[in-house]
């Protein structure tokens, strides 16, 4: 079908004639960088993919050349819910028992209820939490429980103490709790305000701190009555303590006498005062008095005279206690921690604790060994990664034999030397490996008709078995097998490779159409522009000779 080049009014149609003519010079060109374009591109993308198939292996096989590659420990429990455990490469291989005996758990304070309209302050409180302390202020006298716990949370530098209100039927509570577990960080409170301020409820100290500095008391004030020059005794004295009860437990106090009995009976403990003290407080008691000059104090007397101090000077109660983990391993050595994970408690072992072993359990079994199968998979990576490599230089460098289409590096003799060279790589021995194990084949690593690799996994399971400490001799070092594939490949994709040179070249190519594009472009405006003034000029020219001729013929008698 032929363009009419006449306008609607039957004059030239300039503009389209106009893109007639330019199409026809511009189309053949264009045709040509376009599809000098797409055969670039097509080109440099198929390059990156052989060079990041090559890339591949080559970083599997820095791997492999680290002798941490084959330095790995598997950490196994035999209950994972109570404890796991991980492994440096610093572990060494073996098996251990461990009792969990208690976690590690943070503080948690908790205060008598009180009214919603109860108002506190002005007043001080100076938070502890171990060592690390920090100061609140409250200083209006009609604050109430949620501005102390505002002024709390946000304290500073607060190390770790959290605040929050809890309500019940009775009322509302101050609930404080570290962040930090361990019998290190345990919480105490001291309150600076007027007598009968409400913020005296929030006082805390822990019964071991209060009770260290009553025993030294009583301690110092026994030693002084027990170091006295004795008096002389009369008969009746000396009669009346031959008549003692022998079965009185006071009888071996030293330096009992009647006189006596009234300032150290009034200060052993009754069992309203002793149900009031934990097993574990009056355990910790004797060991923390000590002996004073030499002389030992009654656990009863000093517990007696702490809980009586005790009662007094608290505000808040415990509704969790701060301990430390605590395992034993092999049934000798007990460690502890103020977390629940234990770092390096064998050499290169951390474990992670999570609940407490039963007594009428068996101790936990720690298995360290050497972990295979991580080294068993980075060798069916290495299998995977040349496979691919090998399929991707078949595609782009071959023939397909379905469709007949040749690939974009058909031809290339790069591809044919990557997989030349690859080749000659995979069958190399290693001279530095035992002679068990000198090449890839020993392994069980073969290659195929079709050029693949593949595993036989009997004797690469036989050798991760019996021959593990001698991978690293085959594959390691400087002349081992990962570094002769790490060079080949470099050859190909360093800077000055082919593979990288090949790319730069097909760039560089990219670069030049561009300024060809340019320059075209600038042609066909510049050919628009004279075909549209020429086209013009005709039609202008064309319309007077029209207008004359139409002249003319009027002139004309009729």
């Amino acid at each position: 079908m032929s363009v009419n080049p006449m306008g609607p009014s039957g004059g030239l149609d300039v503009n389209l004639i106009t893109q007639k003519v330019v199409d026809a010079e511009r189309i053949p060109r264009q045709n040509r960088i376009d599809n000098d374009r797409t055969d670039i591109q097509t080109n440099i993308s198929a390059y990156g993919r052989l060079r990041e198939s090559l890339d591949s292996i080559k970083s599997l096989m820095n791997n492999f050349r680290q002798e941490k590659a084959f330095a790995l420990r598997n950490a196994e429990s035999s209950n994972d819910e109570v404890m796991s455990a991980t492994a440096s490469t610093e572990a060494l291989a073996g098996k251990y028992s461990v009792n969990v005996l208690q976690l590690a758990q943070a503080q948690k304070l908790a205060s008598s209820a009180m009214p919603e309209d109860t108002k506190f302050g002005p007043g001080e409180m100076t938070l502890h939490l171990g060592d690390k302390e920090f100061t609140v202020n409250i200083k209006s006298e009609h604050a109430t429980l949620v501005d102390v716990v505002k002024t709390i949370n946000s304290g500073q530098p607060n190390p770790g103490i959290r605040a929050s209100i809890i309500k019940d039927n009775a009322g509302s509570r101050l609930i404080l709790g570290s962040d930090r577990s361990g019998v290190e960080n345990q919480i105490k409170i001291d309150v600076s305000a007027m007598p009968g301020n409400a913020l005296h409820n929030f006082g805390y100290t822990s019964y071991v701190d209060h009770a260290l500095g009553s025993v030294d008391d009583i301690a110092e004030s026994a030693y002084d009555y027990m170091t006295e020059e004795p008096e002389t005794k009369t008969a009746e004295e000396l009669e009346r303590e031959r008549r003692k009860d022998p079965d009185d437990p006071t009888s071996s106090i030293p330096g009992w006498s009647e006189e006596t009995s009234g300032t150290l009976t009034s200060a052993l403990p009754d069992e309203s005062t002793t149900a009031d003290i934990s097993t574990a407080a009056v355990d910790m008691i004797p060991g923390l008095i000590g002996t004073v000059a030499g002389i030992s104090m009654p656990a009863a007397l000093a517990v007696t005279a702490a809980q009586a101090g005790y009662n007094k000077s608290v505000g808040m109660s415990e509704l969790q206690s701060a301990t430390d983990a605590k395992v034993i391993v092999d049934g000798i050595a007990e460690i502890s921690s103020e977390t629940n994970v234990i770092y390096d408690v064998i050499q290169g072992v951390d474990l992670t604790l999570k609940s407490t072993s039963k007594k009428s359990d068996k101790p936990l079994e720690l298995d360290i060994q050497y972990d295979k199968q991580s080294v068993k998979a980075s060798i069916e990576q290495f299998v995977e990664s040349y496979n691919q490599f090998f399929q991707v230089s078949k595609v782009l460098g071959g023939v397909d034999p379905e469709t007949g289409r040749a690939g974009p590096l058909s031809g290339e003799s790069v591809v044919r030397s990557s997989q030349s060279r690859m080749k000659s790589v995979l069958s190399t021995e290693i001279e530095a490996a035992p002679e068990s194990m000198k090449s890839l084949t020993e392994l069980g690593i073969s290659t195929t008709r079709q050029g693949n690799l593949e595993i036989n996994y009997n004797i690469l399971d036989e050798q991760l078995e019996k021959n593990f400490a001698n991978l690293h001799s085959f594959f390691g070092g400087q002349n081992g097998f990962a570094k002769k594939v790490e060079d080949a490949i470099q050859d190909f994709t360093n800077v000055s490779g082919p593979i990288r040179t090949r790319e730069t070249s097909l760039k560089d190519q990219n670069y030049r159409l561009n300024d060809t594009q340019v320059t075209l472009d600038r042609r066909m405006e510049s050919l628009e522009k004279r075909t549209l003034a020429k086209f013009s000029n005709m039609q202008e020219a064309t319309g007077k000779m029209k207008t004359q001729l139409a002249g003319m013929m009027n002139a004309l008698p009729g």
